[in-house]
């Protein structure tokens, strides 16, 4: 028993409780020590568990298509809008504008574009609104 578990021990008539209480306590509190060794110990496991992919240049190149979807998208959408190429023509009113929407919705989050930006355009146009007088 530690230096604790005797301080307790004396004091509160000891015995099992006590002991328990203090083992509790002891899992419970983690000391800077032991906190960077569960680190070490993480991030070891985390690199053993991480295959090596690329090895050949096939991987290379389907990995590079893979991470190219999300801003290529975001590209495609942006110039649409600014009016730098034509998007093609769907005879669906509103069919860009909606899925720019879930473009953004899904990049950003649903609380950043259902609420916060359009409270940020309106504080905008109330700014310009003002400006303007």
């Amino acid at each position: 028993m530690n230096f604790f578990g005797k301080m307790f021990g004396a004091l509160f008539g000891g015995g099992k409780t006590t002991e328990r209480a203090i083992e509790v306590t002891d899992e419970a509190f983690h000391t800077a020590q032991e906190r960077v060794e569960e680190d070490r110990k993480d991030t070891t496991e985390a690199r053993l568990m991480q295959f090596h992919s690329h090895s050949t240049m096939f991987d290379v190149f389907v990995d590079g298509l893979n991470r190219l979807q999300r801003p290529g998208w975001g590209i495609f959408f942006f110039g649409g809008c600014a009016k730098w190429w034509e998007l093609p023509e769907i005879p669906m009113n509103g069919f860009w504008a909606s899925m720019l929407i879930l473009y953004l919705t899904f990049l950003f989050g649903g609380r950043a574009v259902l609420k916060d930006l359009p409270a940020a355009i309106q504080l905008m146009r109330d700014a310009w609104v003002r400006h303007k007088r």
